[in-house]
């Protein structure tokens, strides 16, 4: 670009002004800075910050370690306190679920039972609604759907037991 060029160029707002290139590098930057210009006041700050952020921590690590000195015996009191509450409570609640089991065990025979006698009378049942519907059908052969002929199955009234 020629200084022609430069002068033209405007700035970011777009209001005709030319554009502030007072950070722009130039050779006489360079001698500023090394003299003391605004790169140096920046690291001159810098410098200030570091200093006082490590004398702040020089002083709060003793502040630091005495809390931590104070805090640990605190910690391990706590800790052996609750140990003997947690050991009750855990204690207590095997103590009500061994009664849960106790209560409920009775309570699952008895419902074991009862399925077991509902499902024999199911059988039952079902067993006389299928001698129904062989003696409704008679005992000639009979045809299934796809036209292929079985036999009469035989009457399960021969004395057997079947119940499970």
């Amino acid at each position: 670009m020629s200084d022609n060029e430069d002068t033209k160029r405007t700035d970011a707002a777009g209001d005709g002004a030319p554009a502030d290139e007072t950070f722009g590098w130039t050779e006489e930057n360079a001698e500023a800075e090394s003299s003391g210009g605004p790169a140096q006041a920046a690291r001159d700050i810098i410098e200030q910050i570091q200093t006082a952020v490590d004398a702040i921590a020089e002083k709060a690590g003793p502040v630091v370690r005495e809390l931590q000195a104070k805090a640990a015996p605190v910690a391990r009191e706590l800790a052996e306190r609750a140990a003997p509450v947690a050991r009750e409570v855990g204690a207590r609640a095997a103590g009500l679920m061994a009664r849960a089991g106790d209560k409920a065990g009775p309570i699952a025979h008895k419902a074991a039972e009862m399925t077991a006698d509902a499902g024999v009378k199911l059988a039952e049942k079902s067993r006389e609604k299928a001698t129904e519907l062989r003696h409704a059908v008679g005992p000639t052969d009979r045809t299934d759907g796809a036209g292929s002929t079985e036999a009469a199955p035989a009457d399960d009234t021969d004395g057997s037991d079947d119940k499970a």
